[in-house]
């Protein structure tokens, strides 16, 4: 299985373990209450959506805009979203892992 494949099949469990939330709102949410520890966004993201999250992770909270699509990250989690963000360190450090082991 390609890392990619590895990265998104990591963001579903994370879903399903309640360890990720998904949308713009939802994740400035999870930001505000420092609940989010990683950002990621897909490449497709409109530049404004890249740009907000750019200044609302600021430097508190890392954030990667990943190699994958909106439909790509949207199928792995399940639900439509161009933003999500992991609120888990293990899901952060696997997630991490996977970015640094293709690179």
């Amino acid at each position: 299985m390609p890392e990619q494949d590895k990265l998104l099949s990591t963001m579903g469990l994370a879903k399903k373990a309640g360890r990720l939330v998904y949308g713009f709102d939802t994740v400035k949410n999870a930001v505000r209450e420092r609940k989010a520890r990683l950002v990621l966004i897909a490449c497709d993201v409109s530049p404004k959506t890249r740009e907000n999250v750019e200044f609302m992770c600021g430097e508190k909270i890392p954030f990667i805009a990943l190699s994958r699509t909106m439909e790509q990250l949207s199928t792995a989690v399940g639900k439509p979203t161009g933003v999500v963000a992991l609120i888990d360190e293990g899901f952060v450090k696997l997630i991490l892992g996977y970015m640094t082991d293709t690179k």
